[in-house]
């Protein structure tokens, strides 16, 4: 089984509060979101799976991430989220 992006995108959700999210659309949000975790990925420091190994058009890695690891990168995220 594969990690979506979704389940990434949904903690990093979790993390923040923006009223810009309330007026985009889910479509518009989750391709926001997409942005900010192709930004996060390579600050993931000492990573135990392969970092790039995912499909972009089918929006998923092709892994199943740990729990912890959807946490680093929802994490990293929001770092780049707050620098915007």
């Amino acid at each position: 089984m594969a990690t979506p992006f979704e389940t990434i995108i949904d903690c990093f959700l979790g993390k923040i509060t923006d009223d810009m999210y309330l007026e985009l659309t889910y479509e518009d949000t989750m391709r926001d979101a997409k942005l900010f975790l192709l930004d996060a990925i390579p600050y993931f420091e000492f990573p135990r799976f392969a970092l790039y190994d995912y499909d972009a058009e089918l929006e998923k890695y092709n892994i199943d991430l740990t729990r912890e690891e959807i946490n680093i990168l929802a994490l990293l995220m929001k770092t780049a989220w707050l620098e915007r």
